[in-house]
């Protein structure tokens, strides 16, 4: 019983870590959580944008192509410069972190295009 318990244990533990990645998803849930910068909630946002670089940094991640569209030419910029505009006034070390979360996610994210062959 104690072998079925830690083993049990021991999958668990190790399958938290290794969850289902998905940079498409990661990416809007950052969009769609920004109104978290409106309400002051740094903390939680970094930890969005936290989780969504390490998706995008792993080696075969791509993002569908038509949210790369929509987000990566216009929204992305806009963000970033709104999370600027805040810093500017604030001077809060977390939005500093966020922007270079921000940048960082932006230079590090690939777009899926398909082929038909």
């Amino acid at each position: 019983m104690k072998k079925v318990i830690f083993s049990m244990f021991f999958v668990f533990s190790f399958a938290a870590n290794l969850s289902i990645v998905n940079p498409t998803w990661n990416i809007i849930d950052c969009v769609n959580n920004f109104e978290l910068i409106n309400k002051k909630e740094y903390k939680k946002y970094l930890n969005i944008l936290k989780e969504t670089d390490k998706a995008i940094s792993l080696k075969d991640s791509y993002i569908r192509a038509d949210v790369y569209d929509r987000v990566f030419n216009g929204v992305c910029e806009k963000m970033i410069l709104k999370v600027k505009k805040l810093y500017q006034k604030e001077k809060n070390p977390l939005l500093k972190k966020i922007i270079n979360y921000m940048l960082d996610i932006k230079k590090n994210a690939k777009k899926r295009d398909f082929a038909i062959a």
